[in-house]
């Protein structure tokens, strides 16, 4: 389903759910991009679903490259 997010300092807060998403989250898994699933990273980052999403979007990932 769509989503939206905003980023505020070191936090991304999605519009679906009621807690943040930090960076750390991100920084675990960023260097693993892509990856197969959210399932890949389920047990180690919250949000796996949308932290997925948004590393693979093609207009996030062709940043950090």
């Amino acid at each position: 389903m769509p989503f939206t997010y905003v980023v505020s300092g070191r936090t991304l807060r999605v519009d679906r759910t009621d807690y943040n998403l930090s960076n750390s989250d991100f920084a675990k898994v960023i260097g693993r991009v892509p990856f197969d699933g959210p399932g890949a990273i389920s047990k180690e980052v919250r949000g796996p679903s949308y932290i997925w999403s948004i590393l693979h979007d093609p207009r996030v990932l062709s940043r950090g490259r």
